[in-house]
């Protein structure tokens, strides 16, 4: 009877003292001196310097893709202009050619080199 007597006064001081750990917040220290979470705390430490690697990697290429994109859509107009200008002068040059008649050669001679 003592035996069940103690073994109920010590859950009950025991159960007593874990919410008064837990509600003061005296048992943040604990969880956080485990080693569990500090391994948990480093992952994620981690895994934040990997993304910010990633989007800072990933904000590069996409200042190149612009770029190169920028840089396309210029070469682009220049060689816009570039046809343009080539399809004036032809068109120049049709309507000069519409508008005298090129001679035309000799007519070969019918006579033999002496």
């Amino acid at each position: 009877m003592r035996f069940l007597l103690g073994l109920s006064f010590g859950i009950i001081i025991g159960a007593g003292g874990i919410i008064a750990l837990l509600v003061s917040g005296s048992g943040d220290f604990f969880l956080a001196s485990s080693p569990r979470m500090q391994a948990l705390e480093s992952e994620l430490k981690q895994v934040k310097q990997e993304r910010e690697f990633t989007v800072g990697q990933l904000r590069e290429k996409l200042e190149e893709v612009a770029a190169k994109d920028q840089r396309m859509a210029d070469s682009f107009e220049r060689l816009k202009k570039r046809f343009e200008r080539i399809e004036a002068l032809a068109a120049q040059a049709k309507r000069r050619s519409k508008a005298a008649p090129t001679p035309r050669p000799p007519a070969p001679s019918t006579e033999q080199p002496r």
